[in-house]
């Protein structure tokens, strides 16, 4: 196939220098955050929308508004929190006063904010100490005598791009919407669709990014306006025809090994393998049989044994002659694997590398030159394993832990890692049971095996729902199992809203509360804001029980196995979903000992939040509660804030647009069935590396 960049006129596939104002340096930086089109800049929309059309009095804010004031500062100070320098500003505009308080303060705001000088501010208020307060507000210098004019539509707010303010991010998208309208560029998908009212995805992309009318606001927020919907079933007719297009036959490879390494290394066990664990890895072995590259999805509840499944079809792989490539989302998982293959695998001669993106430049450059050289060794690693610059010599088989952690496009650089043209087969695993009925829908490229068994003399997690006005009890009834037992605990904080920096607050006033509770009691903090090295060091310390206690946000890595940690506790499960509070419980019940999961919910309950509590103190099945929360709930909650990311879709949000995919089904396969050239061009914007294969 031509390079479609080339052979398609696409407006969207204009390269960004098209556009005024963005010269070489311009066009790097935003290559370097990942835009290289015009698709690339319009696809991505704001994360929020800023209503700067009117100030609100001091006196009238209520806590959970996000306002705009204007009001004079009247004194500041600097005050520690968490061992960092703050800052603490009061203001004032003669109906009362608020404070705005900066948590990361290195005396930039010091400067720029001097009392007697008048500022508009804009943030989400919050009930404080003192009275009203906005955390890390926007804001900016009036001076004296201007009336500076409000804004007359909202505003877009982007992710922040390092050399790229967002006044000059919001004229590119602009410039760039302009440009591709200019060029009177063919909609890909208007012509196609049975809802002849869609409207043009230009337009769509012009509402999505700046809303003029007031009663938008909340379908945009909620992901369900027209024009959203029109952007959302575009991916996923390209996320379709990229599922559903076979590869061609002769573009796989046949791996007949010798069943006696699986059989050899099964007596060497401590433990039993379960039937359902050896019939998931025949199924897999029967695909390497087949020169179809395998393409599976090998799904398990959380502690079946899918990593020891893993192992095996890895061992059978290598020692037929060719290289596996293990991959987990983060490195603290992919050493606990590295670990245990080399336990297992020691006495059979095969050879186990490990490659991350901590080890040095001569440890990855090393590691690198034996994966372009061998011929039969197992590669686990982390996103490392991505680089360009790795290149395997003889790739039979790719096994990606946690699947739902990469998109489409980073799986489908994996498939180029050999020297030659033909592909590995691939395997997907996942601990989050999904219904069968939606795994049919979103899975249709793949074939699926299930370990609905679990391992031999694995002891039930004791579930108890307990109202938070008993979490004094509660810790103190911890703190005597640590004590006695030596057990380990995980402590999840709630989920309070979508901002990251509210959920990463709520942690640390636990982390606080708690330390104050138990001031000999060693505990460890784990948010979304800290960086890898950092979450792998605290994570590493509780693995080692250098740490009693690990208090977190929803982001405990998932499939870390810590055998001693035998009690979990998490708060504001009335706001969560079955399936990720039976993942989060998933942490405890690894070991020999009896081990407890503690949900602590907020009064009063209603009556669905109770029935809810009560499937999952009653059952301990993943698929079993997957199944229920799917008929209370309806298919597309079921990707809620527990599986947002389950696809990586760039915009598509299955809780909300779950309903398309039939639509786009549909679409995807007349495209391939009449060969429509606009499949080409919908592949060429969403997943510009799967032309090498697709529709060829």
């Amino acid at each position: 196939m031509n390079n479609l960049k080339d052979s398609v006129e696409d407006g969207y596939l204009s390269p960004l220098s098209v556009l005024s104002g963005v010269g070489p340096q311009i066009a790097q930086k935003l290559a370097q955050e990942g835009f290289a089109t015009l698709h690339d800049l319009v696809l991505t929309l704001p994360t929020r929308y800023a209503d700067k059309t009117k100030l609100t009095a001091i006196s009238d804010i209520m806590p959970g508004e996000t306002v705009l004031i204007e009001a004079v500062l009247e004194k500041k100070n600097v005050f520690y929190y968490s061992r960092k320098r703050s800052l603490n500003c009061r203001l004032a505009d003669g109906s009362d006063y608020l404070d705005l308080k900066f948590y990361y303060y290195t005396g930039f705001h010091d400067k720029r904010m001097n009392v007697g000088e008048t500022f508009r501010c804009y943030g989400k208020a919050r009930e404080g100490r003192s009275g009203i307060e906005i955390i890390h507000p926007e804001y900016e210098m009036i001076e004296d005598g201007t009336n500076k004019p409000l804004d007359k539509s909202f505003t877009p707010i982007y992710k922040n791009l390092k050399g790229i303010g967002q006044k000059a991010h919001r004229k590119l998208v602009l410039t760039a919407l302009e440009y591709i309208r200019r060029r009177d560029t063919k909609d890909l998908v208007k012509s196609l669709s049975a809802d002849k009212c869609l409207m043009d995805l230009t337009d769509a992309l012009h509402i999505a990014h700046f809303p003029n009318y007031d009663e938008l606001i909340h379908s945009l927020a909620n992901k369900t306006h027209p024009a959203q919907e029109r952007i959302a079933l575009e991916e996923l007719i390209a996320y379709q025809l990229l599922i559903l297009n076979k590869e061609p036959e002769e573009l796989g490879i046949k791996i007949n090994g010798s069943l006696n390494i699986i059989e050899d290394i099964i007596q060497i066990l401590p433990f039993e393998i379960t039937s359902s664990q050896r019939n998931a890895l025949f199924e897999m072995i029967g695909d390497l049989n087949k020169k179809i590259p395998m393409n599976r999805l090998l799904q398990g509840d959380v502690g079946c044994g899918k990593t020891l499944v893993a192992l095996l079809l890895s061992a059978y792989v290598a020692k037929a002659g060719y290289q596996v490539a293990v991959m987990a989302p983060t490195e603290i998982l992919a050493r606990q694997h590295y670990q245990e293959f080399l336990s297992f695998l020691a006495a059979f001669n095969i050879d186990i590398q490990f490659l991350s993106g901590s080890l040095s430049s001569e440890q990855k450059q090393s590691i690198s030159q034996e994966i372009n050289h061998s011929k039969n060794s197992i590669t686990i690693g982390t996103h490392a394993l991505f680089q360009e610059h790795i290149n395997f010599n003889n790739l039979g088989l790719v096994i990606v832990d946690e699947q739902h952690r990469f998109g489409v496009k980073q799986r489908l650089s994996l498939r180029k890692k050999r020297k030659d043209s033909s592909l590995p087969h691939q395997v997907f695993m996942t601990a989050t049971p999904i219904p069968r009925t939606i795994a049919m829908t979103l899975f249709s490229d793949m074939t699926i095996s299930t370990i609905n068994e679990m391992p031999v003399g694995r002891l039930a997690v004791e579930t108890s729902a307990i109202p938070r006005t008993k979490k004094r009890e509660i810790i103190k009834r911890i703190e005597r199992m640590m004590q006695v037992e030596k057990s380990q605990v995980y402590w999840v904080s709630p989920i309070i809203s979508e901002s990251e920096h509210i959920d990463v607050e709520a942690a640390e006033d636990i982390y606080k509360d708690i330390k104050k509770m138990l001031p000999k009691t060693k505990i460890g903090l784990v948010h979304g804001k800290m960086s890898n090295e950092e979450k792998d060091e605290v994570m590493n310390a509780f693995k080692e029980g250098h740490i009693q206690m690990l208090v977190s946000t929803t982001l405990i890595e998932v499939g870390v196995n810590v055998p001693n940690a035998t009690c979990m506790v998490i708060e504001g499960v009335e706001r969560m979903g079955l399936s990720q509070i039976h993942q989060l419980r998933g942490r405890v019940g690894r070991g020999s000992k009896p081990s407890f999961c503690l949900l602590l919910y907020k009064l009063p309950l209603s009556h669905v939040v109770q029935e809810r509590l009560g499937i999952i103190r009653e059952n301990s099945d993943g698929f079993k509660i997957a199944e229920k929360d799917f008929a209370m709930r309806g298919p597309g909650n079921i990707f809620g804030v527990e599986q947002s990311g389950v696809m990586n879709f760039q915009l598509v949000d299955l809780g909300v647009h779950f309903h398309l995919i039939y639509d786009a089904k549909q679409v995807a396969e007349k495209i391939l069935e009449t060969k429509d050239q606009t499949g080409q061009q919908l592949l060429a914007r969403w997943y510009p590396d799967s032309k090498e294969y697709i529709l060829a």
